[in-house]
């Protein structure tokens, strides 16, 4: 008997509601610890730290595309 690797497909509208609630998050997040090294050095970060949440975004959907939760097997 012949056994064929089964395809998987995306579940992209899954991924995309969690990568919002995901992007929230990690804003949040980056913040919040934006503020809390600021009060540590004793005056505040004014530089533009948006772009640390894109990158921990651009790492999750690379591991969150592979696992299985986010796939449909056909």
């Amino acid at each position: 008997m012949l056994n064929f690797p089964k395809i998987s497909e995306v579940r992209f509208t899954k991924l995309i509601i969690h990568s919002i609630f995901a992007v929230v998050a990690l804003s949040i997040l980056t913040f919040l610890s934006k503020d809390i090294v600021g009060l540590a050095l004793g005056h505040p970060i004014e530089k533009d730290i948006s772009y640390v949440s894109t990158i921990l975004l651009v790492i999750w959907l690379l591991f969150a595309i592979q696992r299985d939760k986010y796939q449909k097997t056909i």
